[in-house]
């Protein structure tokens, strides 16, 4: 979810307006996604780098995370409305008491969510996540086996189970907004020789249903190019909250896109 201080000092907004509004397209794409037939969204919020800014800064996007992930967790918000659940990783153990215990409140709250999953990555590093992927298992290895775990060696899906992402399928769209050609550091286990990865020249408050929409298309001409492809079931299209012309245009070319799919957005 990048370039919402870029798309606040083009528009001679605050920073702090900036986030706000890159909060609010991430509503917007959630509700795209819900109709969409996207199982698992997956955004990058904040990296461990990112404590690296003034501390004003850092403090002013916490209360924004609050803020907006007890609106969303609420009831009859909308993550009750899309049946959303809410998973973030990465290392809690980093952020302040208040918004620790705001995103776990938010996790439990909508556990139940099973059309959606949403992943938020906060406080996250790939790096970060492998690393303690290793550690756990060369620990786990070193102590004597167990008849219900004999294995010896480690393997790709040892360290697999190990990530934040254990029970995620591998992705399959990769974006990054903001015309920014790198990957920051972001889910680069998780990707595969399938992963189909998208830079888009827009700044992410800007990102809305027909990026998403577009996003989708080309996956999808790539996957009938290539012929590589993945069975699974037309999800119902239920109403959505963005704007009622948005909502028909999906729904009228969902048929390329709704299928089981893994999106990720850094």
């Amino acid at each position: 979810m990048d370039g919402n201080r870029r798309f606040a000092k083009t528009h001679n907004l605050s920073i702090e307006r900036g986030h706000r509004l890159g909060g609010s397209a991430l509503e917007k794409v959630l509700g795209a996604c819900y109709l969409a037939g996207v199982k698992i969204l997956t955004v990058y919020a904040f990296s461990t780098e990112n404590f690296q800014r003034p501390r004003a800064q850092v403090d002013a996007i916490m209360h924004l995370l609050r803020e907006q992930i007890a609106r969303c967790s609420a009831p009859g918000g909308l993550a009750e409305q899309l049946g959303v659940a809410i998973r973030v990783l990465g290392r809690l153990d980093l952020l302040d008491d208040e918004t620790r215990g705001a995103v776990m409140k938010a996790v439990d709250t909508t556990r139940g969510g099973n059309r959606l999953i949403l992943n938020l990555c906060v406080a996250y590093s790939s790096r970060d996540e492998m690393t303690r992927a290793v550690r756990r298992s060369v620990e786990e290895y070193s102590h004597p086996r167990s008849p219900s775990h004999p294995e010896t060696a480690l393997t790709a899906q040892s360290l697999s189970d190990k990530m934040y992402t254990a029970d995620n399928p591998p992705v399959d769209i990769l974006v990054r907004s903001s015309g920014v050609y790198r990957l920051s550091d972001f889910l680069l286990w998780q990707c595969h020789q399938a992963t189909h990865i998208q830079f888009l020249d827009t700044l992410w408050p800007d990102f809305g249903a027909w990026e998403l929409f577009m996003v989708l298309l080309r996956w999808q001409r790539m996957r009938a190019t290539t012929g590589r492809s993945r069975a699974g079931d037309a999800q119902a299209m239920v109403s959505c909250y963005i704007s009622p012309g948005v909502c028909v245009l999906l729904a009228l070319f969902s048929f390329f896109s709704a299928v089981s799919y893994y999106l990720a957005i850094v």
